[in-house]
């Protein structure tokens, strides 16, 4: 997955969890790397579990993206740049979901106790478990040291 994953952004999912992308998107993953074909149909790791987990939080003041508007970043990559302003809000809000996204993605690499390969707890221990590792997460991106995981992950500019 993370080959599937590193450095791209603006994915979608389909209510079973699985990756929303165009049928081009998939091809250019696959010449790229054919072992995402298997990621195509396959539900992403754990979104049940935080649905669970953060369905109770409500935050006021979320602004959504534009409904029919360019949202994904690799249709501003095929299309060109944003044309008017509902393009241009979708499109910086595509790229901060992609930071968030990608956030997560080295969190649970980085703390494996997140992916599914671990027991079932129930939701008071998971919500125990998240919040011991945001705290570590945040003690190493805040300690004077680096975090190679991290680094490893950021994107080259």
């Amino acid at each position: 997955m993370k080959i599937l994953t590193h450095n791209r952004t603006g994915l979608g999912y389909h209510p079973d969890g699985s990756i929303d992308m165009s049928d081009d998107w998939w091809e250019q993953r696959c010449k790229e790397w054919p072992g995402a074909r298997k990621y195509k149909d396959k539900p992403v790791a754990n979104t049940d579990l935080m649905e669970q987990i953060f369905s109770g939080i409500h935050v006021s003041g979320y602004l959504g993206p534009h409904r029919r508007t360019r949202y994904h970043l690799d249709q501003f990559a095929r299309g060109g740049p944003p044309t008017n302003s509902r393009e241009l809000f979708n499109r910086r809000h595509a790229s901060l979901r992609s930071v968030i996204e990608r956030t997560f993605g080295v969190w649970k690499a980085k703390w494996r106790i997140l992916d599914r390969k671990h027991p079932k707890y129930d939701v008071i221990k998971w919500v125990k478990i998240v919040t011991a590792t945001m705290a570590l997460h945040n003690f190493i991106r805040d300690s004077s040291d680096e975090d190679r995981d991290f680094t490893y992950w950021e994107p080259s500019v």
